[in-house]
């Protein structure tokens, strides 16, 4: 036998005002756990981030440039040696050469039309310190000292018609003057 309807829809009334009454709400536990995995998302997409950005950033020839000398400098210093740069036009790479080590670092140039020539930087009331004139095609070769010192050097990049001459602190890698010319 089915209980009057009357009493059923009574009773589902009843049930519904308690069910009212009651606040639901996210207890102290579950926020935090939401607040933790979203500040690990969050970490995890900006060190993802800073990757991506290194990645596809295109280097210019003079910042690799700007990174040989670098790094030998601190080759230099690190293995208290003489290191040199020097511009393999053949293989069209870089090249950081500690005196100690026959082995050179490389950085590559393949997907720049470059050739990089080494001059002599003149110094103070006109004066060119001593460099080294290895083959007839480089004038210079910029060689890094133990003790943090540097031969002064230009670095003069053709690339097609174009002639970029950039000239270089001697105590740090920076770029201090740059110049473009067309031929």
């Amino acid at each position: 036998m089915l209980p009057p309807l009357c009493s059923t829809v009574n009773t589902f009334r009843k049930r519904q005002r308690i069910h009212a009454t009651v606040k639901s709400a996210f207890t102290l536990v579950e926020i935090l756990l939401v607040i933790a995995l979203a500040a690990m998302v969050t970490a995890w997409a900006i060190w993802n981030f800073d990757g991506m950005l290194s990645a596809f950033k295109v280097k210019r020839p003079e910042g690799i440039l700007r990174e040989a000398v670098g790094e030998a400098r601190f080759l230099a210093v690190k293995y208290n040696t003489f290191t040199r740069v020097s511009f393999d036009e053949k293989e069209k790479q870089l090249l950081v050469i500690r005196e100690d080590n026959p082995e050179p670092l490389s950085y590559s140039l393949a997907d720049f039309d470059i050739k990089i020539q080494f001059q002599p930087q003149t110094v103070g009331r006109g004066l060119v310190l001593q460099a080294e004139k290895p083959h007839d095609d480089i004038f210079i070769i910029p060689v890094f000292g133990p003790d943090r010192t540097c031969t002064p050097f230009v670095a003069v990049f053709t690339s097609g018609i174009e002639v970029s001459t950039y000239r270089f602190d001697p105590f740090s890698q920076d770029i201090l003057e740059e110049e473009h010319k067309n031929n």
